[in-house]
């Protein structure tokens, strides 16, 4: 049984500056951007029964509650308050000396209440630009205000095999869960740090999706080898896809929305370190991710390329 209590507090300073020529700035800290002010209490439990050296079995619990305030003279993401729940069971039995299978469910349940925030500076900048009333609102809205409820289940189940003390093999299937956040349910505006203007979408649903990896690893004097494959499903994956929609905010570009849609992902790693003496290593290292959306027959926006790193390391222990 543990509690823990965690106060993260961060600011961005620079010198006041607005895109809307009709902000001034801010009486007390003028030049404070932006700040965070983000509180957490956790309060997690669990109960092992039954132990021995072949069978193992383990039941918790887990609360946590979070509390969001920002400031600054630019907006980037809400008030928020996030309440999460969950319960669990977990076992893992020792087959043989060379074999293990684990297994676990979860349940969780959250609630996230969201304070909206109208731009009033925002507002009068674009009335004073001409747009119409329905234009105004639809920027001006920095934030929704929303109450959500959310509740899923997750699972797994896996199997380790060790055929020498050399080597090892790895497999697990399994079901996995995410709430939405408050940025992806309900930020409206551009977010200076990516150069994008990003939009909520309060309609988000838990992202939900099955996965599977395998791995295998080895390790003995001169080399160190890692290989891991994984493919996942997700009826309702959350990403931000381009509108095609011109913003009219400054330095804004495109329109990025939040959305969900079927996804399939798949992909592998490699990681290897022959050493040749003890002063000289030769490392590699790839990742690769494959992702497609289903839907429309797309991969993903932001996918990420192939990564590949090849180093040869000379070290002098002397």
């Amino acid at each position: 049984f543990d509690i823990g209590f965690q106060q993260n507090n961060r600011a961005e300073w620079s010198k006041f500056h607005t895109h809307y020529g009709n902000q001034a700035p801010p009486q007390v800290s003028p030049d404070l951007e932006l700040s965070f002010s983000l509180q957490t209490l956790s309060v997690n439990s669990r109960l092992s029964f039954g132990k021995d050296s072949f069978w193992t079995k383990t039941a918790g619990m887990s609360v946590e509650i979070q509390r969001n305030r920002v400031g600054g003279y630019s907006f980037l993401m809400p008030d928020f308050e996030r309440y999460t729940a969950g319960a669990y069971a977990a076992t893992s039995y020792k087959v043989s000396p060379k074999l293990m299978l684990t297994g676990g469910v979860r349940f969780d349940s959250g609630k996230l209440n969201i304070r909206g925030f109208y731009d009033d500076t925002l507002a009068d900048f674009l009335q004073l630009g001409g747009y119409d009333a329905d234009d105004v609102w639809y920027y001006a809205q920095r934030a929704d205000a929303l109450r959500k409820n959310f509740h899923s289940f997750s699972g797994a189940l896996g199997a380790v095999y060790d055929p020498n003390r050399l080597s090892s093999l790895k497999i697990n299937i399994g079901r996995s869960f995410r709430f939405p956040t408050a940025n992806e349910l309900a930020s409206n505006g551009v977010h200076h740090g990516a150069f994008r203007h990003e939009k909520g979408n309060n309609s988000l649903k838990p992202e939900t999706g099955w996965q599977y990896d395998l791995g295998y690893s080895l390790k003995n004097r001169r080399l160190n080898l890692s290989i891991n494959h994984f493919a996942s499903y997700f009826p309702n994956y959350i990403y931000l896809n381009p509108t095609g929609q011109w913003s009219v905010l400054p330095h804004a570009g495109q329109i990025y929305e939040y959305t969900q849609s079927r996804v399939f992902l798949a992909g592998g790693e490699l990681e290897a370190a022959y050493r040749f003496t003890e002063n000289l290593l030769l490392s590699a290292n790839w990742e690769y991710v494959y992702n497609r959306n289903i839907d429309n027959g797309y991969p993903l926006p932001f996918s990420p390329p192939v990564d590949m790193l090849l180093a040869l390391i000379y070290s002098n222990h002397g």
